[in-house]
C-alpha cells in the first residue's frame, strides 16, 4: 500500500509538477493543484485505454518483451491536445480528437524488461529549475 502512494506522489511532484505554480494567490495555487489532479486522473484513463490498443496491436506478433504506453507522452498529449478535444463545440470532432489522441499514444511505446539484471541509475534532477514558473 505504501508504495503505491509513493509512486503516485512522485508522478504528482517529476511528471505533472504540482510543486510548481504559476501564480502567487491562494486562488492560482488551487486551481494549478486541482488542475494536476484532473491531468494525473486522466493520465490513469488514457494510460489503461492505450496499453490496451497497444496489447492488442502486439497480441499477434511475437515479441520478446512486454510493450506498454510510455507515461510521460501521454501526460504531454493530454496536457497540450485535452482541453480542445473537450471544450469543442461538436461532438463529432471532439472523438476525432480524442480518437487521434489515443492513437497517438499507442504508438508511443516501450518495452518492459522482466527479470533487468542490472540496476538503473538515473540522473538526479537538477536543483535549480530553469522554467519561468515560481515555486512557493
Amino acid at each position: 500500500m505504501r508504495w503505491g502512494i509513493e509512486t503516485y506522489y512522485h508522478k504528482l511532484k517529476q511528471l505533472v509538477g504540482v510543486e510548481q505554480f504559476s501564480g502567487r494567490t491562494p486562488n492560482a495555487v488551487r486551481q494549478d493543484f486541482w488542475a494536476s489532479f484532473v491531468l494525473l486522473i486522466n493520465t490513469a484513463i488514457a494510460q489503461k485505454e492505450a496499453g490496451e490498443a497497444v496489447a492488442e496491436r502486439h497480441q499477434s506478433k511475437n515479441k520478446k518483451h512486454f510493450y506498454r504506453a510510455s507515461t510521460t507522452k501521454i501526460v504531454i498529449a493530454l496536457r497540450d491536445r485535452l482541453v480542445f478535444a473537450t471544450l469543442c463545440c461538436h461532438p463529432e470532432l471532439a472523438a476525432i480528437a480524442l480518437e487521434d489522441i489515443l492513437f497517438e499514444l499507442s504508438r508511443a511505446v516501450f518495452s518492459v524488461r522482466p527479470g533487468r539484471s542490472f540496476p538503473r541509475n538515473p540522473k538526479p534532477f537538477l536543483k535549480v529549475s530553469h522554467n519561468l514558473k515560481s515555486k512557493l
